[in-house]
């Protein structure tokens, strides 16, 4: 005999179809925040769950998965040990046939199950042995898409990761998820009219065959339409600018989450609500609501911390996020430490694309005193940031005056620099990444043509790379960076584009700006070229907690690019923060002075 499961879906109001279609979408614009939770799934025995104590069972010849089956749809599991005799053994009758339901959904449709129950000292004990039978498999599946989702390269990929497969053992949560994934993919590209017209399971228990026959017709792809913009802090021409609303474009999920990110980024806004109206399409498109709430406007920022760089440090900082409508913005920053101090400004105007387009105006004063110089510095610049491709190009120009002391010699200096930088960052997460890089390169330089004390060009190249290895979650990681220069006169240049060696994010081992190039005296002056690398391995100990192992090696060069490669090994220990982690290492320099040096850091790996 064949035993036939028809799930045919009728064609639905428009109005139905959207109610279901709304949550799939919503689902994905919200990127997944909320999750069901504590649902009653039919593979979760009703025994673990909490409650007075249950009927115990034990089931034999399964595996963990039928098991788990077995158990869910076993009535006499939900029993309390106080439950009436008369009750449990009625439903102990009912074993072989609950017993049966649970493993056809596996594919097996004639098992042999002998059941025994008994009275415990405080409740009762089921003891379920199963033969399972051969089991059914999938002879035939007939998968089929009609209309514009069939030649859609966005759809077609999603067939090739159906779970039902010729040859393979029947799962009816195979055929579920396979019928599932169909409805599913068809809502998030806008096939708001997709419809089943054959959805069928046909299992012939006596062959031990099965078909799968699933025929969608997708029926035609909306467009997004028109976005309602509902808020008051900004000028619309600028949200609309940040969302880069496409539309008329196919309907996608992803691209309604794309703009939901790039508001969320923005930094102007605390909750962002998009809701597109999927059960009220205007002709082939859905006009989608999106509801803002501003953040605040004024953020004040007190931290502070220790490195082995600087010492204790102490910061202040002051954000205006919407000094107009216009979404400019002001920063005011103030830091402080026993080498070094310095306070910061910058005023920064959004540009065509305000999500990486940027003008800012910025204004600084830096003292810093080390043992390889001292100089107060005054530096007032502009800088255009654009989106170049994947990569984020920033154009400045800075207007710089500097009084140094270095190698016993005494200097002020005036200097406006040009210059461009391409930087870019990609990781699997923000935080503690198991893949991902980071890339930047800066060219900057002047002329004595240009009202500077001398001329110079300088390019710095700098790298980083993460990359997780073995099953308990161990990563690699390297950095690189790499500078040179060539300029005309290099007693003139100030300490602030010569090149140093040393520190925390440097040479471990040595202390900060220790390296490079010396005097006839055996004073530290800098160098024009840089050189420096590290190898780490991490591996993880405990929740949040890892151990580290590293070699650091490189050095600030001189002109003829002579100068010893110096090398710093050391070991650490990592403590994940909701900001990245925070390191301690401890770091002996080869070959060099017999001490070890602690260096605390605190940020992300790239």
């Amino acid at each position: 005999m064949t035993e036939r499961h028809h799930i045919h879906l009728p064609r639905q109001t428009r109005a139905g179809r959207a109610s279901v279609l709304a949550v799939v979408a919503m689902a994905t614009v919200l990127g997944g925040c909320a999750r069901v939770r504590d649902v009653l799934t039919p593979g979760k025995p009703e025994a673990e769950r909490s409650g007075p104590p249950r009927v115990e069972v034990v089931a034999r010849g399964l595996d963990p998965e039928l098991e788990e089956n077995l158990r869910g749809h076993l009535a006499i599991a939900a029993e309390p040990c106080d439950a009436p005799d008369w009750r449990v053994e009625r439903l102990a009758r009912r074993v072989p046939d609950d017993a049966a339901r649970a493993l056809r959904a596996f594919g097996y449709y004639a098992p042999s199950v002998r059941h025994e129950l008994a009275r415990t000292a405080d409740c009762w004990r089921l003891t379920v042995d199963v033969e399972r039978g051969a089991p059914v498999r999938i002879t035939e599946v007939d998968v089929r898409v009609e209309g514009p989702a069939a030649a859609d390269p966005e759809f077609t990929p999603t067939l090739g990761t159906l779970a039902v497969r010729e040859g393979q053992v029947l799962r009816h949560p195979d055929y579920d998820g396979a019928k599932s994934k169909l409805a599913g993919r068809a809502a998030e590209l806008g096939y708001l009219d997709a419809r089943f017209t054959r959805s069928e399971l046909r299992v012939d228990p006596a062959r031990g065959e099965a078909s799968v026959h699933l025929h969608l017709d997708s029926g035609p792809r909306y467009r997004l339409g028109a976005l309602h913009v509902d808020q008051d802090a900004l000028d619309s021409d600028l949200v609309r600018r940040i969302a880069a609303w496409p539309e008329g474009e196919p309907y996608s999920a992803e691209r309604v989450t794309a703009v939901d990110r790039a508001l969320a980024d923005s930094g102007y806004f605390d909750g962002v609500r998009l809701r597109p109206r999927l059960d009220a399409p205007e002709g082939d498109r859905v006009p989608v609501d999106l509801a803002l709430t501003p953040r605040k406007q004024h953020e004040f920022l007190v931290g502070g911390g220790v490195t082995t760089d600087t010492g204790p440090w102490l910061r202040l900082g002051y954000e205006n996020r919407r000094l107009n409508r216009s979404g400019h913005r002001l920063q005011l920053k103030l830091e402080g430490s026993l080498t070094e101090r310095k306070a910061d400004a910058e005023y920064q105007v959004p540009l065509g694309d305000p999500r990486s387009e940027w003008l800012g105006i910025r204004a600084g004063a830096r003292q810093a005193d080390t043992d390889s110089f001292d100089t107060t510095a005054y530096r007032l610049g502009v800088r255009s940031t654009h989106r170049r491709g994947r990569w984020l190009e920033t154009r400045f120009v800075d207007l710089g005056r500097e009084d140094f002391e270095i190698g016993g010699q005494s200097r002020l200096g005036t200097f406006l620099v040009p210059g461009v930088s391409w930087a870019r960052t990609q990781s699997d997460d923000p935080v503690r990444p198991l893949r991902g890089f980071r890339l930047s390169l800066e060219l900057s330089g002047t002329s004595e043509a240009l009202a500077s004390d001398t001329s110079f060009a300088r390019a710095r190249l700098s790298a980083g790379l993460v990359r997780g290895v073995g099953s308990a979650g161990g990563r690699v990681l390297a950095r690189a960076d790499l500078g040179a220069m060539w300029v005309d006169d290099f007693d003139r240049l100030p300490p602030t584009y010569r090149f140093f060696a040393g520190g925390d994010n440097s040479l471990r081992g040595h202390d900060i700006d220790t390296l490079g190039p010396t005097d006839a005296a055996g004073r530290v002056v800098g160098g024009r070229y840089l050189a420096v690398g590290s190898l780490e391995y991490e591996h993880p100990v405990r929740e949040r907690w890892s151990v580290a192992a590293f070699v650091d090696a490189g050095n600030a060069f001189g002109a003829d690019l002579d100068g010893d490669v110096e090398i710093g090994v050391g070991a650490g220990v990592r403590w994940q923060s909701p900001v990245g982690p925070m390191r301690v290492d401890l770091a002996h320099p080869v070959g060099g002075e017999e001490t070890v040096r602690l260096h605390l850091r605190l940020g992300p790996d790239l």
